[in-house]
């Protein structure tokens, strides 16, 4: 091989459609009229390395470097249980709820002790959500209730015109404020 490039037009190459990890590049050397070659691995590396340690100023994350804002996004995810207060019809249901960071999942089964209506209480003392009022839950795909959580934290059956005493399975999630 010659050590000795022969001038050609870019356009005039053969086009290559993959890269391995030991093709050749051309890169000029900084600050002189020499070109050297790198291969494609030692780019790659070194645009992982510049990714991983620049500092993104728009995340809200203390840490402002990707490794770093994943790492405490991972630390502060950890399931927090919520304490709540079981409304008086559901006294008997088995009602759970759990934070991961903003986001809040409920689940809620049990058989209400007395017919409910729109609007009762099944749970309260939960975060404020996001956007109230807004049905938030998935139940059983042949009853036509959801649950609803208000602005005091509050989870209603939302049932339309009808009152029920049939067993209630649901999970709510939702967004906290």
């Amino acid at each position: 091989m010659s050590d000795t490039y022969t001038s050609k037009k870019v356009t005039d190459l053969t086009e290559n459609t993959s890269v391995s990890d030991t093709d050749l590049m051309l890169v000029g050397n900084a600050g002189t009229a020499n070109l050297r070659r790198i291969t494609f691995a030692n780019v790659a590396a070194k645009i992982k390395e510049k990714i991983a340690s620049w500092a993104y100023d728009t995340l809200t994350t203390g840490n402002k470097t990707l490794p770093g804002a994943i790492n405490e996004l991972n630390t502060n995810t950890t399931p927090t249980e919520i304490p709540i207060t079981k409304g008086g019809k559901f006294s008997d249901a088995l009602i759970c709820a759990f934070s991961v960071g903003k986001i809040i999942f409920v689940s809620i089964e049990g058989t209400p002790s007395s017919a409910i209506t729109t609007n009762d209480i099944v749970a309260s003392g939960l975060p404020v959500p996001k956007f109230e009022n807004y049905p938030v839950s998935i139940g059983t795909k042949d009853q036509n209730y959801s649950a609803v959580v208000d602005g005091n934290g509050n989870i209603k059956i939302w049932y339309p015109g009808y009152t029920t005493t049939t067993r209630i399975e649901c999970t709510v999630v939702y967004i906290a404020e």
